[in-house]
């Protein structure tokens, strides 16, 4: 599930100051699929959709694979 409070809408505003870096991508997984679609549809509108990948459905046992081959892990949480 993916929620405002999340704060990754504020992720997506942070990569697009990344400008066109190849190097930077952004992987969000969620175990859930609420909040997906919308997440998709904002990436595609601030022109992210090469860089950002979303992964749904996750289960928590694959999380550690995934935090192993990040370079950075990030909780953008959002206050309120």
């Amino acid at each position: 599930t993916l929620a405002p409070w999340q704060g990754l809408q504020a992720l997506l505003e942070a990569m697009t100051h990344l400008g066109s870096r190849n190097d930077c991508r952004l992987v969000v997984a969620a175990s859930g699929r609420k909040g997906v679609k919308r997440l998709r549809r904002q990436s595609i509108a601030k022109g992210l959709n090469t860089r950002v990948t979303i992964l749904d459905g996750i289960h928590h046992g694959v999380m550690p694979n995934l935090y192993q081959r990040a370079y950075l892990s990030v909780a953008p949480l959002a206050r309120g």
